[in-house]
């Protein structure tokens, strides 16, 4: 049996920390019960070394000849697909409301290091993208490593911006607004970093600079989000929605999609209705 130990937290670095761990769990169960690990193990193993070969060619035996043809903004273009999946993930859960909201540093020491977190998976992600492409981008565009680096922090920067501006709509808005919202405050960042790409890429000094800019802005951004009122709820919302997002996509994929419920009857489509409330024992009811 546990012991009251076992419950008491002396930060909000070991409740993180747990939140983590449980977070960890959940997406490795996901994994177990797509397949057993001996089936993970038969098709990791040739699917990394495959890959490591085709990497190794890329660079030793040259590029593909369909490589010549591809415009110089598929790279970028395919920088913002990665980009645009980037998302803040701030551990908050719906017990918190209970105690933990009334205790300010408490609640914005988890939510800051959730901030790290999530910008550090982002950092990781864009950099594996990144590493894909970097073939591409030294043989095909002719890149310098002063080039790809200053290319590599702008794509950083720039997702952890896209992140934190989706975040801030996200919690603060609902429904069409938020919709209407995230189409000019995340495109404008995104096209920016088109423009930037394809016309100053040869130009590592203004991507230093931009990528400054862009570093002050997330830090701004996180004051704003640290001081923010009003949006709890919000946020275990969009935190429950990011932490069953491969859920969501395994079961899309496993499981069919439910037909639609039937609104109007196979005779007399244009009678009018008997009830006015569409609720399922009202719908029993016309029926019988």
């Amino acid at each position: 049996m546990k012991s009251r130990r076992d419950y008491q937290f002396r930060g909000a670095g070991a409740l993180f920390w747990r939140r983590l761990k449980e977070y960890f769990r959940s997406q490795a169960s996901v994994f177990r019960s797509i397949s057993d690990w001996t089936v993970w193990l038969y098709l990791l193993i040739p699917g990394v070394l495959l890959s490591a070969r085709l990497y190794y060619g890329l660079w030793v035996e040259g590029l593909p000849s369909f490589s010549e043809a591809l415009p110089a903004g598929i790279f970028p273009s395919l920088m913002l697909l990665i980009i645009y999946r980037a998302s803040i993930l701030l551990f908050v859960q719906e017990g918190d409301v209970l105690f933990i909201r009334m205790a300010k540093r408490f609640m914005s020491g988890i939510m800051l290091r959730g901030a790290i977190y999530s910008m550090t998976m982002i950092g990781i992600m864009i950099t594996l993208g990144f590493v894909v492409l970097l073939p591409f981008l030294v043989q095909r565009l002719d890149m310098s490593t002063v080039e790809a680096t200053s290319y590599l922090l702008l794509s950083i920067t720039m997702g952890w911006t896209v992140a934190w501006i989706r975040h801030l709509v996200s919690v603060n808005y609902i429904g069409w607004r938020r919709t209407l919202l995230l189409i000019p405050t995340v495109g404008a960042p995104c096209f920016l970093y088109t423009q930037v790409s394809l016309l100053w890429r040869a130009e590592p000094l203004w991507l230093f600079v931009i990528s400054l800019l862009l570093v002050f802005t997330v830090i701004l951004l996180i004051r704003v989000r640290l001081k923010m009122q009003g949006t709890f709820m919000n946020d275990v919302q969009e935190d429950n929605k990011l932490r069953i997002r491969f859920t969501s996509l395994i079961l899309t994929q496993a499981v069919d999609k439910p037909r639609a419920t039937r609104i109007k009857t196979w005779m007399f489509r244009t009678s009018p209705y008997l009830y006015r409330s569409r609720s399922a024992d009202r719908r029993l009811a016309v029926l019988l």
